[in-house]
């Protein structure tokens, strides 16, 4: 039987988004889990502050998105994202972390994340990176993108391979890839269609030969 929350999101035309919250400080799980409340298209199954916890929530939820913090207790956040991809590989996984935070960004990505935002974000911010996530789009809060790029750069520069021409469009949107932008805004910004957008990306992780957005991004930063 549908609850109140998923009859509304429903009427709304809006695929019900299911949140779990793992962090290791309560009050952030319990003031997000309040705010919250007021979004029709996000419910919160779960909240928990360890990475046993939260798999085995994963497990009974399956959620559509995890906020999970950078400091989780008792298992490394990489370890969680890895526990979780293994049964349930369409979860994604956005990192809350420390705006000047720079250490395991490569892993962060490397385990295929989907996200990373700064703890101070706002909640407008946070839940538009929610949605936006799980709609199947890469976020990035401003100060992080260049983490990510940086610590692809000097992985990427050790590869030697024949590099693909990319076109002009190509490159005009990995660059905003690289900067944080979502589908929505990248299209926006150049006048073109979303559908467009996912076009060239689709295009551009067949030539590269690589299977994220951050990755491409990454890699068009090391190569041109």
């Amino acid at each position: 039987m549908p609850t109140i929350d998923e009859q509304s999101a429903r009427k709304q035309g809006d695929a019900l988004i299911k949140l779990v919250i793992a962090d290791t400080m309560d009050i952030v799980c319990k003031g997000l889990q309040q705010v919250l409340k007021t979004e029709s298209a996000i419910r919160v199954v779960g909240v928990c502050s360890t990475g046993f916890e939260l798999v085995k929530i994963a497990q009974r939820e399956k959620p559509d998105v995890v906020l999970l913090d950078s400091e989780l207790r008792a298992c490394t956040y990489d370890e969680a994202i890895s526990a979780i991809h293994r049964d349930l590989p369409d979860v994604k996984i956005l990192i809350f972390g420390w705006p000047k935070e720079q250490r395991d960004i490569g892993t962060i990505v490397y385990h295929e994340a989907s996200g990373y935002i700064s703890r101070d974000v706002t909640i407008e911010n946070l839940i538009k990176s929610i949605t936006s996530i799980a709609g199947g789009d890469l976020v990035l809060s401003p100060q992080m993108a260049n983490n990510v790029l940086n610590a692809f750069e000097g992985l990427q520069k050790k590869v030697h391979v024949r590099v693909p021409l990319l076109t002009n469009r190509e490159r005009e949107i990995l660059s905003l890839v690289g900067r944080g932008q979502v589908n929505k805004d990248i299209a926006s910004t150049l006048c073109i269609s979303e559908n467009t957008v996912k076009v060239h990306m689709r295009n551009v992780l067949k030539k590269v030969c690589l299977h994220t957005r951050g990755e491409a991004a990454a890699w068009l930063v090391a190569h041109y």
